[in-house]
């Protein structure tokens, strides 16, 4: 189920980036998929790749985070 939760955020930012947003609040239920994304330097190696994609597109939006 946290892959899940980690490709929509990760589809959000991308359609965010693509929308030309600038300034996005990612919220989410799951704190396992937030501890993750905050944490990206601590990433278990199942889900890495895609929580390094979703650090790298918050890096180019002004991202908070919310859960």
């Amino acid at each position: 189920m946290i892959s899940a939760e980690l490709w929509a955020i990760f589809h959000g930012l991308k359609l965010s980036l693509d929308k030309g947003w600038k300034h996005i609040t990612v919220e989410s239920d799951s704190a396992e998929a937030m501890k993750l994304i905050s944490n990206s330097g601590l990433v278990d190696y199942t889900h890495a790749s895609i929580v390094l994609d979703i650090y790298q597109k918050i890096c180019l939006l002004a991202c908070g985070l919310l859960y």
